[in-house]
Formats: C-alpha cells, sequence, structure tokens
C-alpha cells in the first residue's frame, strides 16, 4: 500500500497484492537455488569476451536471467524462465524474453556440473561458468 505522486497522478493510492510462484511439481534438486554471475562463456568451443555482467537469480520454480553493464549504465536484456533440475540436467521453458519474443516457450536441455561455489552449464553450442553470490 502507497501512493503516487505525479504530473499525471496527484496522491494516488496504490494497493498491490502479490502472491509467490510456485509448481504443483517439487523440485528434484535444490543445488542451483541462488544468485549467480556469468565467469566465463564458450561458443562453439571458443571463448567469449563477457560484455557487461550476466546475472542468474535461482528460486524454484523460476530463474530470472538479467544482462547489463553497470560501468556503461547500459541495460542488453532480460529472460524469466521456469525450471527443472535433478542434479545433472536443467530444463528451462522460457517465459519472457526480452530480447527475442520467438523464444517463448522454447525449452533448453543443459548439462550441469556443481563444484563448491561454481557451476558449469553445457548444451549443444555453449558452455557458461557460473559463480555463486549467494
Amino acid at each position: 500500500m502507497g501512493k503516487i505522486n505525479s504530473d499525471k497522478y496527484k496522491n494516488y493510492q496504490v494497493i498491490e497484492k502479490f502472491a509467490r510462484i510456485s509448481s504443483l511439481v517439487p523440485l528434484k534438486n535444490s543445488a542451483l537455488e541462488g544468485v549467480w554471475v556469468l565467469k566465463e562463456k564458450y561458443v562453439k568451443g571458443v571463448k567469449e569476451k563477457i560484455k557487461g555482467q550476466y546475472l542468474r537469480i535461482v528460486q524454484y520454480p523460476v530463474v530470472a536471467m538479467a544482462h547489463y553493464d553497470l560501468a556503461r549504465k547500459a541495460y542488453y536484456g532480460a529472460t524469466i524462465h521456469e525450471y527443472q533440475f535433478d542434479g545433472n540436467i536443467l530444463s528451462e521453458k522460457c517465459q519472457a524474453n526480452s530480447d527475442d519474443s520467438t523464444q517463448v516457450g522454447n525449452v533448453l536441455y543443459s548439462q550441469v556440473s556443481i563444484k563448491g561455489n561454481m557451476f558449469t552449464q553445457k548444451n549443444a553450442n555453449q558452455i557458461g561458468i557460473f559463480q555463486k553470490l549467494k
């Protein structure tokens, strides 16, 4: 509950109610829950320079990803996926993509390995190495 004050809306009362997204299917493995940042990326075996920051926020049943650059004050895009993880295979079904709406509905399957506070995600064309922030 709060109020908006702008040129168009003077002292406008706002009441919002939120509910946590939940799934009817329980998460098989919770090892990816948390906040991760991309440290290395390989496409077709070639290491790519990482432009800006890639952040993954994993809270079952959703993964939210943002690509931005704080130094340049640039925003490159964001996606939201429903996910399931069994300890080896990560499935991510795209629910929203700010860059490419044709990706909505697509499911990406990746092989994942976790070592300490790092995880490696491999699929047909890419390898991403992430470090846990939180």
